[in-house]
């Protein structure tokens, strides 16, 4: 089984490198100035005589950087010990309750002398061999900094970040540190402190093997099945690209394989099918820069609504501990009152003014800008004639104050009529009921949370995400109402008794804001509820963590000793061997030896952009030899593929939806494999992404084992076409 790469484990150094400095007494450490960085000087091997002298004394001279360390193993100093005789001797009383008889003292003066070792806060530290060896006699902390450009290294991001631009006129690229490595602290006498980039050498990087292997001796294949198979691929792009499923960034109308729940509870493909998901995932969240004419009213919208707004909230934050009891309860029972600090409140409001900007886009710019796909505009956005009056009446009152030498986002007339629209529209979008009973999903603030729930490649944000943008939600709606109620001067309930407006709100709040109420709020409740569980259950699914010794992982539910890591590969191994077979189109019973997955490593490089995990591994075949095997009629009956009845190569689309169902746990387990063989998740990577959403902007993705690589798949239906599209 793999471990680690060394990449993944490797560290760096706090303090710079230094020329050979004298002898430092400890008073004079904080005066010292820190050496230049990246000197290349040698450093030699410890001379065996100097390392069994020191033996003596439970002293180790490290290689590099030159420090002296206490070897025994009840040490709890965890620092290099300052290489003079009152220092050694200072460490071994204090820590040891030990004192070096008479006969002893002459030796280790003499030895020390000899050595002339450097000060820790200013010993040489040469770039061009970090990482060093991990130093057993000293602590590892994995979550350090090393900047790429000298030997520093440190923990805290804010002293990296000074550090690195001290080296601003040298870097290249964003990547100025890497991080997270393991580093060791040698040094620290109060605020100095200086760290060693380090790494295991048990541990070291292999190169990325031939992880998956299909070969079946292309070259023996005749050119009439190649010349079929190329034909065969040209023409499902023309069909592609006919059927207009070629379309960057649009949401496929029709979709198969993995579909993640928390997809299926939203309606999501059903919902943005046919629609410009990634341009809409690709709003930025100032609307002054979205496309279309009418962004300078949507910019106004969200300017003057972050401040209408989050005094809405101020207000009911005020307001006494039975009103926010009240107001925060989700049924018949009282709730807590909000403690929500000052920062939050302002993010919360800058969502709900955000929403409400991208209503007015989407209504006004939605047709110019296809968003709506083959939907009606009323169906896609779910608005209803009151929404859609209020909308009119903000485009009315921009036109109105536009052009009069009036500050449009601070005059008080403006702002104060402009906040009773949007406080109209705000109310318009949480009272809204459905149509029909059961058609909650249609409403104008549900069709709005799917619009947040829209990442900028066009697929679903995770689950946490989302249930965090909910809870924001509801808090908006309850100040909504608060305002719209109990305004001192302009409240619904203002001229009403405190009896009379208590029992208005409490029937208010359950007829739009309660779970069991016909309301948006209640199905942003439910999904909620169902997103919270599908939330704890994925952060264990396919979830690595760690023990801080590295001696135990938790895998799921289960806390797993490294030891018994191996048998979970070989287990899993075989049976990820059983569904390559039937992959690859071979007899049940052949025996093949073709994948090699324990080899498999994942290491750091993948957090830099553009890094990709297959591409690492090796070049794509010319052709496809799985799709060869199935033209030629290589396959066994057990794993049909092509139709055989049809007068031209097409797919049995039975039989092909049961192979890209191999494919998708096949690929779940490869993403379990890896991160067995290496400890860490394939972050960033296509079978991660696979793993979780198994869409991407472009349509169903899917990995398919060709040649001596993994191939994505974009795999559609089309009922008109009455063909399966594979390319």
């Amino acid at each position: 089984m793999s471990q680690l790469s060394a990449c993944s484990l490797g560290a760096d150094v706090n303090a710079g490198n230094s020329p050979a400095a004298k002898s430092v007494s400890t008073t004079d450490v904080e005066s010292l100035a820190l050496p230049p960085a990246n000197q290349y000087a040698c450093s030699p091997a410890v001379d065996p005589k100097f390392a069994a002298q020191l033996g003596r004394f439970h002293l180790r001279l490290v290689d590099h950087p030159r420090i002296l360390v206490c070897t025994r193993i009840d040490c709890t100093h965890r620092l290099a010990i300052l290489p003079f005789f009152k220092d050694v001797t200072a460490h071994l009383k204090k820590f040891h309750a030990h004192t070096i008889v008479e006969s002893s003292k002459k030796a280790l003066k003499d030895l020390l002398e000899q050595l002339d070792l450097e000060h820790p806060a200013t010993v040489t530290i040469n770039k061009d061999l970090l990482p060093v060896s991990i130093i057993k006699e000293l602590d590892v902390n994995y979550q350090g900094r090393h900047c790429n450009l000298c030997s520093y290294s440190i923990m805290a991001r804010s002293s990296m970040n000074a550090h690195v631009r001290e080296h601003s006129s040298q870097a290249d690229g964003d990547v100025k540190y890497l991080h997270p490595v393991p580093v060791q602290l040698f040094y620290e006498n109060g605020q100095s402190r200086r760290y060693l980039y380090v790494s295991n050498p048990s541990l070291a990087q292999t190169p990325p093997p031939q992880i998956l292997t299909t070969t079946m001796d292309a070259d023996k294949l005749d050119d009439a099945t190649k010349a079929k198979v190329n034909a065969f691929i040209k023409k499902d792009k023309e069909r592609l690209q006919e059927a207009g499923l070629l379309q960057p960034g649009i949401q496929p109308s029709v979709v198969s394989g993995n579909v993640t729940p928390w997809a299926c509870e939203l309606g999501w493909h059903r919902y943005w099918a046919g629609k410009p998901v990634v341009a809409i995932g690709n709003l930025g969240h100032n609307p002054g820069d979205w496309d279309g004419a009418y962004c300078d009213i949507a910019h106004w919208i969200f300017v003057v609504g972050k401040g209408v707004v989050a005094t809405w909230m101020n207000r009911l934050l005020s307001a006494g501990c039975q009103v926010q009891q009240t107001f925060h309860a989700y049924n018949n029972n009282p709730s807590k009152p909000y403690n929500l600090n000052p920062q939050t409140v302002k993010k919360r409001a800058h969502l709900w003014a955000w929403l409400l900007a991208l209503l007015f886009h989407i209504y006004f710019q939605g047709g110019c800008l296809d968003y709506f796909g083959k939907d009606d505009p009323e169906e896609h956005i779910g608005v209803n004639d009151a929404i859609s009056a209020t909308l009119l009446d903000l485009r009315e009152q921009y036109n109105t104050v536009v052009n009069v030498d009036l500050d449009i986002y601070k005059d008080t007339a403006v702002v104060e009529k402009t906040g009773a629209l949007l406080l109209e529209l705000s109310h318009c979008l949480v009272t809204q009921e459905p149509e029909e009973y059961g058609q909650i999903e249609k409403l104008a603030l549900v069709r709005l949370f799917l619009h947040l729930c829209i990442s900028r490649d066009g697929t679903p944000k995770p689950v946490s995400t989302s249930t965090s943008d909910i809870a924001s939600l509801e808090f908006c709606q309850r100040a909504v109402l608060h305002e719209h109620l109990l305004h001192p001067e302009d409240g619904a309930l203002c001229d009403m008794s405190a009896s009379e407006k208590s029992a208005k709100v409490i029937k208010t709040l359950k007829c739009y804001v309660h779970h069991d109420s016909s309301s948006a709020s209640a199905h942003l409740q439910s999904l909620h509820r169902f997103g919270e569980a599908l939330a704890q259950d994925d952060s264990s699914s396919f979830k690595f963590r760690w023990s801080k010794d590295l001696s135990k992982v938790m895998f799921g539910l289960e806390e797993v000793a490294v030891e018994r890591l191996q048998e979970l590969m070989h287990g899993a191994q075989q049976q990820a061997e059983k569904l390559l077979t039937q992959l690859r189109l071979l007899a049940e019973e052949k025996d093949i030896h073709v994948m090699d997955l324990s080899r498999i490593t994942d290491n750091h490089c993948n957090m830099r952009p553009g890094f990709n995990f297959a591409e690492a591994c090796l070049e794509p075949p010319v052709l496809p030899s799985i799709l060869c095997r199935a033209v030629a009629g290589g396959a066994p009956p057990a794993h049909p593929l092509m139709d055989p009845y049809s007068d031209e190569l097409e797919f049995d689309s039975d039989a092909a939806h049961a192979y890209f169902a191999i494919h998708n746990e096949f690929t779940k387990l490869l993403a379990v494999l890896i991160e067995l063989g290496s400890g860490l998740p394939a972050r960033g990577t296509e079978l991660l992404q696979l793993q979780h959403t198994n869409t991407l902007s472009l349509g169903l993705y899917d990995c398919l084992v060709l040649g001596k690589k993994l191939y994505a798949i974009f795999l559609f239906w089309e009922p008109q076409l009455g063909c399966l599209d594979v390319y």
